[in-house]
């Protein structure tokens, strides 16, 4: 009767583990649905910033071309500016040479007069 005892009180020992067990692989199961979920949220957030990506690569391409048409178009202001001076450094050349050929035309009327 102790051996049968001793059976019994096993048996339910062994069962309340199995039950333990068992609810533990419920709950394991469940944080494994969970963590399925979560990660199939991550690869669509992966997804997302991967066209997000690809989207600011195609602007920083549009603006680096841009900056080198405007690098372009500052290396051609540069060069006209340049020219500008050099004209109205011509200009000027030339206006004090006329103003001095008038100082001196004057200059020769009135000693003629």
């Amino acid at each position: 009767e102790a051996e049968a005892s001793r059976t019994q009180a096993r048996v339910q020992e062994l069962e309340q583990e199995v039950q333990v067990s068992s609810e533990r692989e419920v709950l394991l199961q469940q944080d494994n649905q969970k963590l399925l979920v979560l990660q199939g949220e991550l690869r669509m957030e992966v997804a997302s910033l991967q066209v997000r990506e690809r989207e600011l690569s195609s602007r920083i391409e549009a603006v680096q071309g841009e900056e080198e048409v405007l690098e372009k178009c500052v290396e051609t202001l540069k060069g006209r500016e340049a020219k500008v001076y050099t004209d109205l450094e011509r200009l000027q050349r030339n206006n004090r040479s006329m103003v001095e050929e008038l100082q001196s035309l004057r200059a020769a009327r009135a000693q003629m007069q």
